[in-house]
């Protein structure tokens, strides 16, 4: 066994590259294993399937020691310590909380609206009163404060995946 280090930033880089890899030779191995006699596939199967399981055995590689390093590595953020997964997760929910608000139906005001027929079968309105929580210039005051959040999150995120050592065992076999 030997040990290999590189950056959280790189190895995320290279698992996608991976994760491409993986994709393209699922698909080969599914087409080199039925064919004609007389047309022999394009790829040998076993040394596809040998490439293909060495591609996964280095993305799993890859990712456990992404987990590893994201659970033991610390940053900053918004005067707390927290580990790389913490602050992940923290990612994911400004992420959320910035779609839910966004969303948010924020009626106010009278609005004329259809109730029905009268005898007459001539339509009938009634007013209605709305009341938000919010106004629309303060939904966009708070979503302001969420993107603020986000990128000095993402910027903590970035500076520590470019800083934080992934330390990876290979075995050679």
């Amino acid at each position: 066994m030997t040990a290999a280090t590189l950056t959280i930033a790189r190895a995320l880089r290279r698992a996608k590259t991976l994760e491409g890899r993986v994709a393209e030779l699922t698909k080969r191995l599914s087409s080199t294993t039925t064919w004609r006699e007389d047309a022999p596939p394009a790829f040998e199967f076993e040394a596809t399937l040998k490439e293909h399981d060495a591609a996964v055995e280095e993305l799993l590689q890859l990712r456990t020691g992404v987990a590893r390093a994201n659970a033991t590595a610390t940053l900053e953020f918004e005067g707390r310590t927290m580990c790389l997964t913490e602050a992940i997760r923290r990612q994911a929910e400004l992420k959320g909380r910035l779609t839910l608000f966004a969303g948010f139906s924020l009626r106010a005001g009278v609005e004329r609206v259809h109730v029905g027929y009268d005898e007459r079968h001539r339509p009938s309105y009634e007013e209605v009163a709305h009341t938000a929580v919010w106004s629309e210039p303060e939904r966009a005051n708070k979503l302001e404060e969420l993107r603020a959040r986000l990128e000095s999150l993402n910027e903590a995120l970035e500076t520590a995946n470019h800083g934080t050592v992934v330390r990876m065992t290979t075995v050679e076999g």
